[in-house]
């Protein structure tokens, strides 16, 4: 079983041999473990359970199959997440630069600013002479209109 184990695991790269070794064992273990409770399955309930040389097989391509998705999704995960650091610095540049013009603009819009408040200043005034001239043509036209009766 142990050299079933190592000869699949031997194109798989898991790291070092050590840990290559540990995970053929720990096949061979659980396949040992299994036939194990079968036995003991079959003598408490007297119902068989077989373990072949084919779930021997099944549960070492199911180990890989598994480790095949598992690192597709940590390569997913990994790839997400440097896009993500990748967004982050773009847009910390922007917004540096965006500081940069920002500052350069600063004393045009107080200027800009200035302007505006004297222009409103400036409209306040006008706004207050058209109302007096306003009341003086409504008078006006009140009197024109008595004068027309």
């Amino acid at each position: 079983l142990l050299s079933v184990a190592q000869t699949f695991f031997e194109e798989v790269d898991l790291g070092d041999d050590q840990l290559k070794q540990s995970v053929s064992e720990m096949c061979m273990e659980i396949h040992t473990s299994v036939s194990q409770m079968a036995e003991r399955f079959y003598e408490e309930l007297r119902r068989r359970y077989y373990t072949t040389p084919t779930s021997y097989l099944e549960l070492i391509n199911l180990y890989l199959d598994m480790l095949k998705t598992k690192r597709k999704q940590i390569v997913t995960a990994r790839d997400r997440v440097a896009n993500g650091l990748k967004k982050i610095l773009e847009t910390n540049e922007l917004v540096a630069t965006m500081q940069v013009e920002l500052t350069a603009l600063e004393p045009e819009l107080k200027k800009m600013s200035e302007e505006t408040d004297k222009l409103m200043a400036r409209l306040q005034v006008d706004q207050a002479k058209a109302d007096e001239v306003r009341k003086v043509v409504v008078a006006d036209e009140a009197v024109a209109k008595e004068k027309a009766k």
